[in-house]
């Protein structure tokens, strides 16, 4: 069994065209938690509804990502992969979240990802440097990881060649992935504001006067906006000024990006055809057995004989409570959007997963 850990900007997404949204989407959940959570139900499956249409996306996921999932929540099925973390150097947890909950709402379920590793979080010891260390002490606590996790059962996926984790995992377990960058078009971003304005007006706050001045109090003091605290359209205009400013600083995109994922397609087919974690070269590796000791220069064997070995048995953890009042818990519990249906075909019917049947991929 093993472990797939993906870092988030330029590998997994670029969120920057929906940061400023998700921000007041936050800020949102102090005035009402249940509009906060009915208006990021609303923008995720806006966004979500552009992102898995193959012929116009929006571009803020990698491209074909989504089918790469698929595959994942196969070999997951299979019982080959145990789970899937995000470890990111990104210091706004909304961000991974973000695209944490894109990935599960597209594949209908809440326990695919199991963690979500920001800059700033709380278990990571060794700051901005990503250590396997901190890795294996957080997918243990959070993803239900047995203790004797090796590095041989973790593989890592980035856009950048040379963090620590390169010299802690085997060779085969760094993937250098080709570094995606999102550049924009007019038509994207004006979607993607289309889409924040909807989910505000479906939440009800407009209607609840207190409660909207409360927010947009909020809103003006968040981007330092002086005059008349009571002209709330202006107000929300001015804000969404703000960010078309911020958006046009970017290049506008030409063409659709091209990327040779080739590489996480190999390692993805590795596990399909039945591939078997191989033991560390040499096995008495400290990384590994921290209790090993030398005896005359010599490591001495380990505590047992099975310490190598990952208990395959381990499931996810469902036992932590949601970390943000207005997403689902990246640890398991109780989902927010809606029921899970039989069919595998998103909302309004309009796109439908590629299907698989998982027993032998080649």
């Amino acid at each position: 069994m093993v472990y797939f850990v993906f870092d988030l900007d330029s590998t997994l997404a670029d969120i920057s065209p929906i940061y400023f949204y998700l921000e007041l989407l936050v800020r949102l959940s102090s005035v009402s938690v249940h509009m906060a959570r009915t208006a990021y139900k609303h923008f995720l499956q806006e966004i979500l509804e552009r992102e898995a249409n193959p012929r116009n996306p929006l571009y803020i996921l990698r491209p074909r990502i989504l089918d790469k999932f698929i595959d994942i929540k196969g070999l997951i099925q299979m019982k080959r992969c145990e789970g899937v973390a995000i470890y990111s150097n990104n210091g706004y947890l909304p961000c991974l979240e973000f695209v944490r909950d894109l990935i599960h709402e597209f594949l209908e379920t809440n326990d695919i990802i199991c963690t979500c590793i920001y800059l700033r979080d709380r278990d990571r010891r060794d700051g901005s440097k990503k250590t396997w260390r901190d890795l294996k002490d957080i997918l243990v606590d959070r993803c239900g990881a047995d203790p004797s996790l090796g590095p041989e059962s973790v593989v890592f996926f980035d856009d950048l060649p040379d963090h620590d984790l390169r010299k802690q995992l085997p060779p085969e377990n760094y993937i250098h992935v080709e570094a995606y960058n999102y550049t924009r078009t007019d038509e994207s971003l004006v979607y993607i504001k289309s889409a924040f304005i909807e989910a505000i007006q479906a939440c009800g706050i407009i209607d609840q006067p207190v409660l909207y001045s409360n927010y947009v109090k909020m809103i003006r003091s968040l981007y330092k906006i002086s005059g008349n605290t009571n002209n709330k359209s202006n107000t929300m205009q001015t804000v969404l000024g703000i960010i078309d400013a911020d958006a046009r600083k970017t290049p506008e995109r030409t063409g659709k990006p091209v990327l040779d994922d080739a590489n996480i397609m190999e390692v993805i087919n590795r596990y399909y055809n039945d591939y078997v974690v191989p033991p560390l070269t040499p096995l008495l590796h400290p990384l590994v057995n921290p209790n090993l000791v030398e005896l005359n220069g010599s490591p001495k064997s380990p505590v047992s004989p099975g310490f190598f070995i990952a208990n395959t048995s381990a499931g996810l953890n469902n036992s932590t409570p949601l970390a943000n009042p207005f997403q689902t818990s990246h640890l398991g519990g109780k989902r927010i959007y809606r029921k899970k249906r039989n069919t595998k075909t998103l909302r309004k019917g309009k796109y439908k997963q590629k299907t698989r049947t998982y027993t032998r991929r080649v």
